[in-house]
């Protein structure tokens, strides 16, 4: 999990921060952050992704549209490169 420390990888408090400057991303964005999100953006932080994970948070484009014709987006890079293949 993203509070195990291994042989030259990063501190907790390192992987606290860069988990706090993607969630500080997605708040600037107006994006809902639930804890689903959160235990997500843990792993992602612990794969070495997150600088994925922000290019992808900011290029993002909706796959579909509601019948309220409000945007529908992929929450995850897995979703992503799913939709992109």
């Amino acid at each position: 999990g993203i509070f195990d420390s291994g042989i030259g990888g990063l501190t907790v408090l390192e992987k606290l921060e860069k988990l706090i400057n993607i969630l500080i991303t997605l708040s600037k964005k107006n994006m809902h952050i639930s804890e689903r999100d959160i235990v997500y953006l843990c792993q992602v932080v612990e794969d070495n992704l997150e600088e994925k994970y922000i290019n992808f948070i900011n290029n993002r484009k909706p796959i579909a549209h509601n019948l309220h014709n409000k945007p529908i987006y992929a929450k995850t890079l897995k979703q992503a490169e799913y939709i992109l293949e």
